[in-house]
């Protein structure tokens, strides 16, 4: 969303700028077509790539609040590997305890210090069994806070946003076997109603950027098209 806010600000300002000092400049409608219309197309382009960047952003948002939740062994074995899966279970005791502050236990956690601490194969208890991470590389997202850190303890409940990952066994015990396991974006603190809950709040940032965008571009555009009509009607031959 950063990003999208420096796009905006940026294209914004450069229109601003080419409006109030470049235009009145112009001395003519091929000075105009030729040095101004490119850069305000240039903007204008800008601008539009900003709008789908933040129509993506809005819609990858929704998909995830709007999917069925997995929480069982049973669900999660009837997809393909690399579909995308909402998975809600909890943080498994057989996980090692990452550190110790006092009575408190992290599984994982995050700090200014030491970034991203977790198990590269994090277990999660869901319904009919257990499935791992293949991965340690997840977002966290509101996690508990103890001091100067967040965390992830026993039992907590959790919402982990990735894809499906089925592996067939090549050796021993294992061969011919499939073995389901997640590859995580996202870990989400709390349950999959707070999930939703906490998901649509977060539609309003990209639904607001989405209208200023569009506002932006529309704006340019008939301002350019108002400009070149206005030089071309004072420079026309007479």
């Amino acid at each position: 969303m950063f990003v999208n806010i420096v796009i905006l600000l940026f294209s914004v300002a450069v229109a601003a700028v080419l409006f109030r000092f470049g235009i009145p400049t112009v001395k003519s409608f091929s000075h105009f077509y030729q040095r101004f219309l490119p850069a305000f197309g240039l903007v204008m382009v800008f601008l539009a790539v900003n709008l789908g960047m933040t129509f993506w952003a809005k819609g990858g948002l929704e998909q995830v609040a709007a999917m069925t939740p997995t929480t069982s062994l049973a669900s999660l074995q009837e997809l393909r590997s690399g579909e995308p899966v909402v998975l809600a279970g909890t943080i498994s005791p057989d996980n090692t305890i990452q550190r110790s502050v006092g009575n408190q236990e992290y599984v994982a956690y995050i700090s200014e210090d030491d970034g991203l601490r977790t198990p590269l194969h994090l277990v999660i208890n869901i319904n009919g069994g257990q499935i791992e991470l293949d991965n340690d590389t997840y977002a966290p997202r509101n996690w508990p806070r103890h001091r100067d850190v967040r965390y992830l303890s026993h039992d907590q409940s959790v919402v982990i946003v990735g894809e499906t990952i089925v592996s067939v066994g090549l050796l021993g015990a294992n061969k011919g076997q499939e073995t389901h396991s997640i590859h995580g974006i996202l870990i989400y603190a709390g349950t999959h109603a707070e999930f939703v809950s906490s998901t649509t709040r977060r539609l309003w940032g990209p639904r607001i950027m989405a209208g200023l965008n569009a506002f932006a571009l529309g704006a340019i555009a008939l301002g350019t098209v108002i400009t070149g009509f206005r030089i071309f009607w004072q420079y026309r031959p007479q």
